[in-house]
């Protein structure tokens, strides 16, 4: 079975269960909070 990115899922079991990649974002937040206005962008249709 080929491992695929499960968006919206933050259940590190359920992810491992169905085979999926668990990317740990948290080393992020610290740069996110630095930055004054930060701007997010979503590709079109996935909002």
């Amino acid at each position: 079975m080929k491992k695929r990115v499960l968006y919206a899922n933050a259940n590190y079991e359920e992810i491992m269960s169905k085979n999926g990649y668990f990317i740990d974002k948290i080393g992020y937040i610290e740069k996110l909070e630095r930055i004054e206005n930060p701007v997010f962008l979503s590709p079109s249709g996935y909002h």
